[in-house]
């Protein structure tokens, strides 16, 4: 891809700093000269972005916390971008790429059902393509380690099971793919990240080798236009035993 595309527009996006994380779904974070609790719903560790004095974006929230952190921008140098941390923004995006048609190997697909079962796990999209059905399961590479996007950044036993249940389908004679979305704006690719979960990481290899589809996109905050923006639709996947 050439140029961003707009997916999805951000209203009362408020400009924050993040001064600690409190436990894992809350951050204490400074706006106006005030400090806030505000919601986290991305599970990983996101230690490089939970540090005091980085820079974030938070949307008000319905909850006990008065904010959801949902952007985060720790380099200065990216073009006017952040990273997109909040899981159900993520998801929100891949839909709306879904339905705008903007995933070359997703085209001829539309959303049949949100969190179907398989087997014995509920994965997060079934897509109809040209009479068949595709399992989707989408993760967060929230984690960048030079030039990657990575997954993950900690151990996840519900990872591992939605990642088995695909390879189980894919074994079967059925299609299945494995997404990530890697909504950070300085990175030119995905690998998944061995340190994190070396189970998972297996688990990756072996998906490919039984011909579960791995995916990925980069998506990113565009700060001036309050927008989250498509930087790439098919962005380059690095398995390094299978190269």
């Amino acid at each position: 891809m050439n140029k961003p595309i707009p997916l999805l527009h951000i209203e009362e996006a408020y400009p924050c700093t993040i001064v600690e994380r409190i436990n894992r779904f809350t951050v204490l974070i400074k706006h106006d000269n005030k400090c806030h609790t505000a919601w986290i719903n991305n599970t990983g560790r996101l230690e490089e972005y939970m540090r005091k004095g980085i820079g974030g974006f938070c949307i008000p929230n319905k909850g006990k916390n008065k904010y959801r952190l949902f952007a985060v921008k720790p380099n200065l140098d990216n073009n006017g971008y952040a990273s997109v941390i909040d899981t159900l923004l993520q998801m929100k995006s891949f839909e709306r790429c879904i339905e705008e048609k903007l995933l070359p190997y997703f085209q001829e697909c539309w959303i049949e059902k949100r969190n179907p079962q398989l087997y014995n796990s509920y994965v997060d999209y079934l897509l109809r393509c040209n009479n068949k059905n595709i399992y989707v399961e989408i993760k967060s590479a929230a984690l960048q380690k030079e030039n990657h996007a990575m997954y993950p950044d900690c151990p996840s036993i519900r990872g591992e099971r939605h990642i088995e249940e695909l390879i189980r389908y894919a074994r079967n004679n059925g299609e299945s793919s494995l997404l990530f979305i890697a909504a950070l704006p300085w990175i030119k690719s995905f690998k998944p990240f061995k340190e994190g979960d070396s189970r998972i990481y297996t688990l990756i290899h072996q998906a490919y080798r039984n011909g579960v589809k791995i995916r990925a996109i980069q998506i990113a905050y565009d700060i001036s236009k309050s927008t989250i923006i498509l930087l790439d639709n098919n962005l380059p996947v690095i398995l390094p035993e299978v190269e």
